[in-house]
């Protein structure tokens, strides 16, 4: 599932086609608390777009666990640390291939980042391995693509599969743009007169001001409230996450973050996309100069 490297950029949401057939099955909702936790844990990624990854690969379970190469039906059910902590020991014992966490950390990722698979049902440790994993894929990406939007969707392959290509073609991208997508709402900003808005987010002008006014400034002459300048809510379009990460990098690697080389194979297993986690079918292996 996600076994890679951390840095985070995704696609502009702009970009994605409004007709686009996997938008009817987005049910991913954004969690307001991991992104809060994002800001903390996995401060080289936006946490937007830590929100849509989460959303996607483990339905903001902590707990969740996938087997590689088991069937959905078979699948553990794991909806409390203790129970989620007996199945990977178990897994771990048997060198089994599975994805744990927020982020579904693949096991063959754990040696390399220096974690268990134990330390992954903690969130905040999660986070710091998607942030690790997706910050190197997104520098790799930079380094061979300086548009950022584009370098960010590599990026997400290479979080899936280990390469800037195959989570094209399995679907991996196109699923986590969905994700971003169905979350993309509108707030629509607070009323102002004349571009002023008081304390408490009162209007700045007062009755008795406006009836000071003369009479006719309250005719053709005088503009009203929503004829002023001030842009509303439907001026700008709302900025994604994958945008905000694409300027705050815009090609230039991370100095502060190690660079280990990693390649992960692995092909995820086409099933129905409302089901609540995708499963990933193969072995993946990485190789790290950490």
């Amino acid at each position: 599932m996600a076994n890679h490297q951390t840095f985070t950029a995704v696609i502009a949401l702009a970009l994605v086609a409004a007709g686009n057939p996997l938008l009817a099955n987005a049910n991913g909702k954004l969690s307001m608390s991991v992104m809060a936790l994002a800001k903390q844990c996995a401060p080289n990624v936006a946490p937007e777009t830590v929100g849509y990854v989460v959303s996607h690969e483990s339905r903001n379970n902590p707990f969740a666990v996938h087997v590689n190469g088991v069937p959905w039906s078979k699948q553990p059910k794991t909806e409390t640390f203790e129970d989620a902590k007996a199945v990977v020991e178990k897994l771990a014992r048997e060198g089994a291939s599975f994805d744990t966490g927020y982020g579904q950390i693949w096991s063959g990722n754990l040696a390399a980042l220096g974690v268990s698979a134990v330390d992954m049902l903690e969130p905040c440790k999660n986070l710091a391995a998607l942030d690790r994993i997706l910050s190197d894929c997104y520098r790799a990406a930079v380094a061979t693509n300086q548009d950022g939007q584009a370098a960010l969707r590599n990026a997400l392959s290479c979080y899936n599969t280990g390469n800037q290509r195959d989570g094209f073609t399995n679907g991996y991208v196109g699923k986590i743009l969905a994700v971003a997508q169905a979350n993309n709402t509108m707030r629509v900003p607070a009323l102002r007169l004349d571009g002023v808005e008081s304390e408490g987010g009162q209007v700045g002008s007062s009755v008795e001001q406006e009836n000071a006014l003369p009479a006719e400034n309250a005719r053709l002459g005088r503009s009203d409230g929503f004829d002023d300048s001030t842009p509303d809510g439907f001026a700008n379009s709302t900025q994604d996450g994958f945008e905000v990460m694409a300027r705050q990098h815009d090609g230039a690697p991370n100095e502060g973050l190690s660079h280990p080389a990693k390649t992960i194979r692995g092909n995820e297993q086409q099933e129905e996309i409302n089901t609540d986690m995708d499963s990933e079918v193969g072995r993946k292996e990485m190789a790290s100069t950490l």
